[in-house]
C-alpha cells in the first residue's frame, strides 16, 4: 500500500516537473529564416538547408519528424516537406541549420515552380506543419500549426 502511495507521489512529481518545464513554449518565436543552401536532387526534389532563427525562453527540446504540405487554393497538394532534427538550447536566440526535402507532386511540374517563383506569385498557396517535440526527459509532444499563406511567409525572406 505505501508502496503505490510513493508511486502516485512520484508520478505527480514527474507531471509538475513537465508541466513548469513546458509552461513557456507558447512564448517560443521564430525571429527569421532564409534559405542558405539547395541542391536539386533529380528533376521532383530539393534538399535543403534552412538557416532558422529561434529566440527559445524556455528549456532545450528537440524538433523532429517535421512534415508539411503546400496546397494550392486549399486542396491540391503540390510540395511535400520533411525535415529535421534540430536541437533547440535553452534560454537562448540563436540560429540554427534546419535540413529539409521539398518534393513535388504529379501535379506541380519543375518549370511551374520556378516559374512560382520567378515571378513571386504565391497567392492561393498555403502551408500546413506539424512536427514533434521532445525534452530531454522524454516527454514528447506533437505540435500541428495553423494553415498560413506562403505569400506572407515568403514576404520577407532571403534566398527566395
Amino acid at each position: 500500500m505505501k508502496r503505490i502511495h510513493s508511486t502516485r507521489l512520484l508520478a505527480l512529481v514527474v507531471l509538475l516537473v513537465a508541466a513548469i518545464s513546458c509552461g513557456r513554449f507558447e512564448d517560443i518565436r521564430i525571429n527569421s529564416f532564409k534559405l542558405d543552401s539547395a541542391s536539386p536532387r533529380g528533376f521532383t526534389a530539393v534538399d535543403a538547408i534552412l538557416d532558422v532563427e529561434i529566440d527559445n525562453p524556455a528549456t532545450s527540446f528537440t524538433i523532429s519528424d517535421i512534415q508539411g504540405v503546400v496546397l494550392r487554393d486549399g486542396v491540391d497538394s503540390v510540395i511535400f516537406l520533411t525535415g529535421g532534427p534540430v536541437d533547440v538550447q535553452k534560454r537562448s536566440v540563436q540560429s540554427y541549420k534546419v535540413p529539409c526535402t521539398a518534393t513535388l507532386s504529379r501535379s506541380m511540374g519543375l518549370l511551374d515552380l520556378l516559374n512560382i517563383i520567378n515571378n513571386k506569385d504565391y497567392e492561393g498557396f498555403t502551408l500546413e506543419l506539424q512536427m514533434d517535440a521532445s525534452l530531454k526527459n522524454g516527454i514528447k509532444r506533437q505540435i500541428k500549426l495553423d494553415p498560413f499563406n506562403v505569400e506572407d511567409l515568403l514576404k520577407d525572406v532571403t534566398g527566395f
